[in-house]
């Protein structure tokens, strides 16, 4: 080679390879969760609970009731394995972390599946005041597992939600085990949704090694909700799950045949918000009849109350009578069943289905007005 020889030419650059669509695709999903992380948790929390929307049918179908268990299983294992890798703990393997990258996601899913039908049947089972209260405090639930506020305490909020998850499921699944409701089952409930709160503390003391920390972020938070829902229930605020009242309703007249009750009324076209004669034109003789049909799942066979109430001027609602009823479960449409009552003043009446323990299944007002008519009545009728 000679000194004026040119060096030879660079070979050029190799073209970069443009990136497929799926790239892309993933690329964009990738920097819209990096950039709206509570977005992110907000629509699979969402999704959780369209698809418990969709997919509930009765409370004791078995595939939810199923579904729901396996999501608690799921649930527990995704807050053990974030406990577990959390800052601190056991470093993830590459392979772990790309599925720690979707675990809050998935949390937030299956929280809002299981959140959002526990509030569908309480909602279902809910009435009156104290149904109400117990309400807000469920959907406060659900709206505070999305405040980034509450979601920064992390490990303590989750596992309170998971410890309110295994008691919600465990305090319909029992009934529908035994047939019945009482206090005794749903303190079962309560004992063995907290050992399984328990169990978890433990495994989370193995993975961490640090005792002090796994009872501020376990086992105190879930102790704290379970004690909270004792004294909700004593304060008679939790819904009496399974049991619902589907319809209810006050007639002057009813009759039984064929397998339908005909109702007799003689209510307005126009009030179709009533039910029969909530305004009860009283004569000389006429008897109160209440109907009402109360869902029961399958197997169950419990003793409700019929409470008659009338409001004293001075001294506010008073008990007019109980009268029980033996309810069996099974018909989509509810029980159907009845009582009479025969002896009754003019005034505003409210007539409550309670459980034993007296938690309100359902509830209605009607008020009873003398008739000094005398020509003939002309009653309408419901086929139910």
């Amino acid at each position: 080679m000679t000194p004026d020889a040119a060096p030879p030419a660079p070979a050029p650059p190799e073209p970069t390879p443009f990136p497929s669509r799926r790239e892309l695709v993933v690329a964009r999903v990738e920097a819209w969760r990096s950039a709206h992380p509570v977005r992110e948790a907000a629509t699979f929390f969402l999704a959780g609970f369209v698809w418990d929307i969709i997919t509930l049918d009765r409370i004791d179908s078995v595939l939810p009731t199923i579904q729901h268990a396996v999501w608690l299983v799921i649930l527990a294992a995704l807050l053990l394995l974030t406990e577990r890798h959390a800052p601190g703990g056991v470093p993830p393997s590459p392979r772990m972390k790309k599925l720690l990258s979707v675990s809050e996601a998935a949390i937030h899913f299956f929280f809002g599946g299981l959140l959002s039908s526990f509030a569908l049947f309480y909602v279902r089972s809910a009435s009156g005041l104290a149904g109400m209260t117990f309400c807000m405090l469920m959907f406060g639930l659900l709206v505070g597992n999305e405040l980034p506020q509450l979601r920064r305490l992390g490990p303590v909020i989750r596992f309170a939600l998971y410890s309110f998850c295994i008691t919600s499921w465990l305090a319909y699944v029992l009934p529908m085990a035994f047939g019945y409701l009482s206090v005794w089952i749903f303190l079962l409930s309560v004992l063995l949704a907290f050992g399984v709160c328990w169990g978890l503390f433990r495994l989370v003391v193995r993975f961490r090694g640090d005792s002090n920390r796994a009872v501020r972020t376990t086992l105190l938070p879930a102790a704290a909700m379970q004690a909270l829902l004792v004294g909700l229930y004593t304060l008679q605020l939790v819904p009496p799950v399974p049991l619902s009242v589907q319809t209810m309703g006050v007639y002057h007249g009813l009759e039984k045949s064929g397998g339908k009750y005909r109702l007799l009324h003689q209510r307005a076209d126009w009030k179709f918000w009533q039910r029969g004669d909530q305004e009860f034109l009283a004569r000389d003789g006429d008897v109160v009849h209440v109907f009402a049909a109360v869902f029961a799942p399958r197997g169950f066979r419990d003793r409700v109350n019929i409470r008659f109430l009338r409001e004293d001027p001075r001294r506010g609602w008073q008990t007019s009578d109980v009268i029980p009823l033996t309810i069996t479960g099974g018909r989509d449409q509810g029980f159907r069943g009845h009582v009479r009552k025969s002896h009754h003043q003019p005034g505003d009446w409210r007539v409550q289905v309670e459980t034993e323990d007296g938690r309100i299944i359902g509830h209605m007002e009607f008020e009873i007005i003398p008739d000094t008519a005398t020509t003939e009545r002309v009653f309408k009728e419901d086929l139910l």
